[in-house]
Order: C-alpha cells, then sequence, then structure tokens
C-alpha cells in the first residue's frame, strides 16, 4: 500500500497492528504486489470464532514472525478491553506490550 501512493522500500511507521485482518485482496491480485516475508514487526489479533480466521492466519504468515493474539470472538474486536475481564485484560497488556517493544513509546 505504500508503495502504491509513490513511497520507498522504507514505511514510515515500525510496526502494524492488525484486527481480524485478512490477505483477501492480496490473495485475489494476479501478480503479488508485496514480497514476503514482511519483515516489519505485526500484531495480529484474531477471533477464534471467526468464520475467515485462515484468511488472517494467511495474512499473518507474510510477516517474519507474526505474533498471533487469538480472543475468544469472532470476526470484531473487543471493543470493551478496558472492561475489566480477565481475557480483555490479558489481551490489552500484549497490545501494550508489543507496542513498547517496538521503541519510543511509554
Amino acid at each position: 500500500v505504500w508503495r502504491a501512493f509513490g513511497g520507498n522500500d522504507v514505511p514510515p511507521w515500525r510496526f502494524v497492528i492488525m484486527g481480524c485482518g485478512t490477505d483477501y485482496l492480496l490473495s485475489h491480485a494476479e501478480a503479488p504486489s508485496i514480497q514476503s516475508p514482511l519483515l516489519l514487526p505485526s500484531l495480529h489479533i484474531m477471533g477464534k470464532l471467526d468464520g475467515i480466521l485462515n484468511a488472517s492466519k494467511s495474512l499473518a504468515r507474510r510477516y517474519h514472525e507474526p505474533i498471533e493474539l487469538i480472543h475468544s470472538g469472532g470476526h470484531a474486536m473487543p471493543i470493551t478491553l478496558q472492561d475489566g475481564s480477565i481475557e480483555n485484560s490479558k489481551l490489552l497488556k500484549r497490545i501494550e506490550d508489543f507496542v513498547r517493544s517496538c521503541g519510543n513509546y511509554r
């Protein structure tokens, strides 16, 4: 995407976080628009009950050493991450740890 809008080989961001992301458009392209594996640190948040979970896992495989977090829901991000539930607290902590590990974030 970055290159499609005139960007060079080095994107301006340090990491990506995918919430229920898929490689749907990439898998339907006539020619691959990206070369795997992408070397950007990546966090992929997926729902265990998501009907297109395999497409999310396929996207994660396009990155070098992707981190996958699986929540108990479907194809939607838990919007109440700070509701105090044990599952959401753990998910939020893992997201915070990932962002901090990418550097220069408090």
